[in-house]
């Protein structure tokens, strides 16, 4: 079997924090005759597990089975980008909004001043403190920072 390596790869590579040696064990699973899918025209798909902080929840398996092929698709270009956005939103669960009170308990539960948990979450102390007061509310990436720290705990951000 002939392997090729693309500079394409090789950036995603690097980027995802993938070393060759996985590649390698990935590469070995396949002469073996262990693939995921064949998606013809030569191009299989093989998964191997990484380690990885950010998570997305999905709303069963078969969806996050799916998305995960949809995903693939769009990496090498044949979904653009905005089918991808409309497939996520109804792939993946939303994150829901949190009350000050929830905001609080988050940080009190990880002993962590105002200006420390502003800090991992990259916004200001004011930002905290309006949230926790109920005059603004997390949004976007801060509100899914959020969810998962006060899920999995302030480790995943470090």
């Amino acid at each position: 079997m002939r392997v090729f390596k693309t500079k394409w790869f090789s950036r995603y590579a690097r980027k995802e924090s993938i070393e060759d040696d996985k590649l390698a064990e990935a590469i070995r699973e396949v002469e073996n005759g262990q693939i995921d899918a064949d998606l013809g025209g030569g191009l299989i798909k093989v998964r191997f597990r990484r380690l990885s902080t950010m998570t997305k929840r999905y709303k069963n398996k078969a969806m996050a089975a799916l998305h995960e092929t949809v995903e693939d698709f769009h990496e090498i270009g044949l979904i653009d980008a905005k089918t991808m956005r409309e497939f996520d939103k109804s792939c993946l669960v939303p994150v829901s909004t949190l009350a000050p009170k929830e905001i609080i308990d988050t940080r009190n539960k990880i002993g962590v001043s105002q200006a420390v948990f502003a800090h991992y979450l990259n916004v200001s102390v004011g930002s905290v403190s309006q949230w926790e007061r109920g005059e603004k509310h997390p949004s976007g990436p801060a509100l899914k920072l959020l969810d998962l720290v006060r899920r999995k705990g302030l480790e995943v951000l470090v």
